[in-house]
């Protein structure tokens, strides 16, 4: 009786160490293909969703860090991936994602009036905006100060709202002649015709009456205009 007590215990031991190893060979081959390294896809130029369908596809994670605009591009697609496409990780790892704008940036238009030309092309450039066609035209007074800001052939107001790299025009005041009478590499230059009048009437009427309103009689303003620089002396008062 007690040999077969022994036999039976045997055998149950048996049966329970083969359980035990199964489960153990499961357990084992479970936790090594959970740790398995995931090769990352190259998600470039993908549409974000389809780009996010994918990462949960493979057990992975994601997170949208930042937004830019490249040109190159299609809107709404993924524009940078970290890690990089190719890289082993394993999974529930977060990827980390930069997605190319739905729209363009923006810059925004900075005063131009009264400033220096240096002190405009230093504004434009920082607002992310480039400088365009320049005019010059005469005034004895305010030399080198910008009289218009201009975009696409129309004025353009301080704060609006443009596409970076927009091209603005400005008119610059100056006391050289040379500068208004011809062309030069610098861009569009006030022209004056046969009389020596300004050929845009606007311009000159707007010269007037700034001359005007600082003190200078009609004599001493048709002077300056009949002149046009050829001297960067200022009439005396009367």
């Amino acid at each position: 009786m007690g040999f077969k007590n022994w036999i039976l215990n045997l055998i149950l031991a048996g049966v329970a160490m083969i359980a035990l190893l199964a489960v153990l060979y499961l357990s084992l081959d479970w936790y090594t293909k959970n740790g398995e390294n995931i090769k990352l896809p190259n998600l470039k130029g993908i549409e974000t969703e389809k780009a996010i369908e994918k990462l949960d596809d493979l057990g992975l994670r994601y997170l949208i860090v930042d937004s830019v605009y490249n040109v190159d591009l299609q809107k709404n697609t993924v524009s940078k991936q970290d890690p990089v496409a190719g890289s082993n990780v394993k999974s529930n790892r977060i990827i980390y994602l930069t997605i190319n704008a739905l729209e363009e940036p923006k810059s925004t238009m900075p005063e131009l009036i009264d400033k220096s030309f240096t002190m405009a092309r230093a504004l434009l450039k920082a607002r992310g905006l480039e400088l365009g066609q320049i005019m010059y035209v005469y005034d004895s007074i305010g030399h080198n100060l910008v009289l218009e800001q201009n975009f696409a052939g129309k004025p353009v107001q301080a704060g609006q709202k443009l596409k970076k790299g927009s091209k603005i025009d400005v008119v610059i005041a100056t006391n050289r002649i040379l500068l208004v009478n011809k062309n030069d590499s610098t861009g569009l230059i006030m022209e004056l015709d046969s009389l020596g009048n300004f050929i845009d009437s606007d311009r000159k009427k707007a010269m007037e009456d700034k001359l005007r309103s600082q003190g200078y009689s009609d004599r001493q303003i048709h002077e300056i205009l009949k002149n046009q620089g050829r001297t960067t002396e200022e009439p005396d008062k009367e």
